[in-house]
């Protein structure tokens, strides 16, 4: 990779949240670009410059998300594509082998459904409900069709990329355990003053000033997925190749008008009870790695 030119003569950022992806990581994100001692990335969350397949790959574009930081302060990087990526753990490693590295993990069936919730949003996804997406993740785990590419194809394997224990794996054989964090996404919740006064003391901060705990990036679908489809991979190709400044602005109202704005339906019980016994073995063995007890994740 090009070689970065950080604030503080710094070549990669100091902190890596590294996913996984509907666990948490923006809010988290919030919650620590409010401590004084943190600059987190911005106006892009989400770069995935160590990402092979997916992310900004300009290095200056990727330095601009942290032009704003302060002197001493810790330069932090959130992007989920960073736990599905099977290279990010070693492009991590190589760029700051010294990083630290927060991972935020949730109930795997709970998060595979509010990733699909996701990618309908976003306009990525066609799939008319929740279990035909499953359905047709099975035919694309290997092979996925070039659209499906273009919005990163491993949050379409919405089954697969809640098997932890493997993507986990990748960052323990490179990094010591002492820099890895591992959060558990209803800690996040319940008392995210508590866990963000955690983090920073492992990070070697001052106390964690009082945050404001505005939950962020909620779940919601759009009104019409054919719609919300073709705004993203027909229309916003076409506005692309206008060069208008406000292009963005266009898109992402469009997007919005088109999103329903009620809570999502909730995740079909005998599914998610389905789900959540194709994922036990993953479950005790994400157990084992990090050291907590999941068994709440079984029921």
């Amino acid at each position: 990779m090009s070689p970065l030119h950080l604030p503080g003569g710094k070549t990669a950022p100091d902190l890596f949240i590294i996913g996984g992806a509907r666990c948490g990581s923006t809010s988290l994100h919030y919650y620590l670009d409010q401590h004084p001692g943190v600059h987190m990335c911005q106006p892009d969350k989400e770069p995935s410059y160590y990402c092979d397949v997916y992310g900004v790959k300009d290095p200056e574009e990727y330095a601009a998300n942290f032009a704003g930081a302060a002197p001493g302060q810790l330069l932090g990087d959130a992007s989920t594509p960073y736990l599905t990526c099977p290279a990010s753990a070693g492009l991590i490693h190589a760029a700051n082998p010294g990083a630290r590295i927060i991972v935020i993990l949730r109930q795997p069936a709970d998060r595979a459904y509010s990733l699909y919730l996701k990618m309908c949003s976003l306009g990525h996804e066609t799939a008319p409900d929740f279990e035909t997406a499953l359905e047709l993740e099975k035919g694309i785990v290997n092979d996925p069709p070039e659209w499906r590419r273009e919005g990163y194809h491993y949050n379409h394997l919405y089954f697969h990329s809640g098997l932890y224990a493997e993507q986990l794996r990748r960052f323990h054989e490179l990094f010591p355990k002492e820099q890895i964090f591992h959060v558990i996404f209803d800690d996040l919740t319940v008392s995210p003053q508590k866990l963000c006064a955690e983090i920073c003391a492992w990070l070697g901060l001052p106390a964690m000033p009082a945050i404001n705990p505005e939950p962020r990036n909620r779940a919601v679908r759009p009104r019409s997925l054919k719609f919300q489809h073709w705004l993203r991979h027909s229309l916003n190709p076409a506005l692309k190749k206008t060069r208008l400044p406000w292009r963005g602005q266009i898109l992402e109202k469009l997007l919005a008008w088109n999103t329903d704005p009620s809570p999502a339906p909730k995740l079909d019980a005998g599914l998610r009870r389905r789900l959540t016994e194709r994922y036990a073995e993953d479950i005790q063995a994400t157990a084992a790695l990090i050291r907590r007890d999941l068994g709440r994740w079984l029921r």
